[in-house]
């Protein structure tokens, strides 16, 4: 837990210190100011209406400030509670959709191009969903790391991209979020579908040190967009094709997950992802 999630957790508390900490130095002011004045009658008027007028203001606006703090808190929890079930049940369909899409493409019917264009729409929504879900949790939900087999998730993506050509140079173990791992390959190969119209992706695996780089290449077109803007920002929702948040959420989980995602264009677009593991 990052030392903003505590801070953020504890806004109530602080601000309650924060009230008792400031009356009691304006009450040790104003004691001592009154005990100062001596026997001026005048002087201790002043001190008598003006510190009680401070501590008046003082106590009426901390006190408020905890009631808005508390009622930022109850309302962020029952925000977090509504998105955690809704994320729960709209993701539940969804797979739901999904299971009766792949049923509906493996019958006679699934070779009709309507239905075909309807499957990839599915796909399509799945991983807009998953991304938006991902997005809105990205700084408050730790990753569960553990070892990954590459293998295994490139079987599961082979599913998915069945009208792709997925090839790997080796198998490795990575140290990683198995989903967010596999939403980053599902981002990063519908990319390659979407903008370079590829139909065959190849996954270089090298060993550099504690870390493993893959090199994922396509027979795509590449994109026009200078590399150096790739998952840096997301883009106008106005944008020809794509506003850019697969990759931005692409690269945010890959550092979560202590590794590194750079795009190179040369010899050909490439994606070169660095993470902790092993070669098998």
């Amino acid at each position: 837990m990052s030392w903003k999630r505590r801070l953020a957790g504890k806004l109530t508390v602080l601000a309650i210190i924060w009230l008792l900490c400031t009356i009691s130095l304006v009450s040790w002011w104003w004691l001592h100011a009154l005990h100062n004045a001596g026997s001026d009658a005048r002087m201790q008027r002043m001190f008598l209406w003006e510190g009680s007028f401070l501590l008046l203001i003082l106590l009426g606006g901390g006190v408020f400030l905890v009631y808005l703090t508390h009622h930022h808190q109850q309302r962020h929890e029952r925000l977090k509670m509504f998105f955690s079930t809704f994320a729960h049940d709209l993701k539940t369909s969804m797979t739901r959709l999904r299971l009766q899409g792949e049923l509906l493409g493996e019958s006679k019917a699934g070779q009709d191009p309507k239905v075909k264009a309807m499957l990839k729409d599915i796909q399509k929504l799945d991983l807009q969903l998953e991304n938006s879900l991902w997005m809105s949790q990205l700084e408050s939900d730790a990753l569960l790391m553990e070892k990954v087999r590459l293998r295994d998730v490139m079987d599961h993506l082979r599913n998915e991209f069945s009208e792709m050509q997925l090839e790997m140079s080796k198998d490795a173990d990575l140290w990683a979020d198995r989903r967010a791992f596999t939403i980053v390959l599902r981002n990063l190969f519908h990319n390659s579908i979407l903008h370079g119209k590829a139909d065959r992706i190849e996954i270089h695996i090298s060993s550099l040190g504690e870390s493993v780089r893959l090199e994922i290449r396509d027979n795509g077109s590449g994109l026009t967009v200078p590399v150096e803007k790739l998952g840096r920002d997301i883009l106008s929702s106005r944008h020809e094709r794509s506003n850019g948040l697969g990759l931005f959420l692409s690269r945010r989980l890959i550092e979560k997950m202590s590794g590194r995602l750079d795009f190179e264009s040369q010899p050909r677009f490439s994606n070169v992802l660095s993470l902790k593991g092993s070669l098998r």
